[in-house]
């Protein structure tokens, strides 16, 4: 389990929640770390998921949300709020 919370710690260990089914996009499951989120899009957790995402939330802290992603902690829930720019991306 330990595994998991650091897994979720780079944009490219999160395209495996993505895969396994465990994100939801606007409440409906998605298996495609390739989808298109608009502005306004909401993210979130299968249920049986939040503890994981709680525990990896407090070995997190003090970790920057990006100005583009409004994060709602009680409901471990990110929106997009704008497009992030080139520099808030990260390159491989």
């Amino acid at each position: 389990m330990d595994e998991a919370v650091g897994a979720v710690r780079t944009i490219w260990a999160r395209g495996r929640w993505w895969r396994h089914g465990h994100i939801l996009l606007n409440g409906r499951k998605t298996d495609r770390p390739s989808c298109e989120v608009s502005i306004g899009d909401v993210i979130t957790l299968k249920p049986k998921l939040h503890k994981l995402a709680r525990e990896a939330m407090e070995s997190m802290a003090g970790h920057e949300v990006p100005g583009w992603l409004e994060l709602n902690p009680a409901e471990l829930a990110v929106r997009i709020v704008a497009a992030p720019t080139q520099d808030q991306i990260p390159s491989m």
